[in-house]
């Protein structure tokens, strides 16, 4: 089930192993790998196997913390899990400095395609997307969430609210602004769609965003 956190956290991967998809793409997760995930970052997990344990390690949000960067690492000389659990911004930086990060899953040339077409193109119909990568709709529509795990739709739309978040947290114009430049219709559709994810309004967010600056 697609689902994000409102905390930046750690997952560890202890026992088992399991896809993790996200509009960044497909990684395979196994033990001793870890995961990083920025504050609102939208996923699934697909289990193949019984027994899977992950220890999540939720983070502060603490303003001039390190720029969180989603990616499955694998950490050097990590000592042991209690050290993750009491980790501060410096050292969690230097652990992914030091640590190899893993490759993505390579999708087909045609959900390449698609990919760049959605993300370059944001207003571009997955019709569109589709015809750039030779296939009808449906077909394509099918693939890529063979890939992904979700449908293009869903791709195109999380894409829009991470260029709404960036918006919001750099520079200083009006709501209004930035739902267009974001690839809204207007802002109450900005604002009906960020409250659907956040549970906040994009204002709201925003005022939080600069207090904790």
């Amino acid at each position: 089930m697609l689902h994000r956190h409102s905390a930046p956290y750690l997952a560890l991967v202890l026992e088992g192993g399991y896809e993790e998809c996200s509009v960044d793409g497909v990684w395979r997760c196994e033990p001793g790998d870890l995961v990083v995930h920025p504050s609102l970052h939208l996923h699934i997990n697909r289990f193949s196997q019984r027994r899977i344990r992950v220890l999540n390690i939720v983070l502060p949000a603490r303003p001039g913390g390190p720029d969180l960067r989603y990616g499955v690492y694998r950490p050097r000389g990590l000592g042991s899990i209690r050290s993750l659990q009491n980790v501060e911004g410096e050292a969690l930086a230097d652990i992914l400095t030091d640590a190899e990060r893993s490759r993505p899953v390579a999708p087909s040339s045609a959900i390449s395609t698609m990919v760049e077409q959605l993300a370059s193109d944001p207003p571009s119909s997955i019709r569109a997307a589709a015809n750039h990568a030779a296939k009808t709709r449906e077909h394509a529509s099918r693939t890529f969430r063979r890939h992904f795990g979700f449908s293009p739709s869903v791709f195109r739309s999380e894409l829009r609210f991470r260029r709404a978040l960036a918006l919001l947290a750099e520079s200083t114009a009006s709501l209004a602004s930035v739902a267009l430049d974001a690839g809204f219709a207007d802002q109450a559709h900005f604002t009906r769609d960020f409250r659907s994810r956040t549970g906040t309004s994009p204002g709201s967010f925003r005022r939080s965003f600069r207090l904790r600056r």
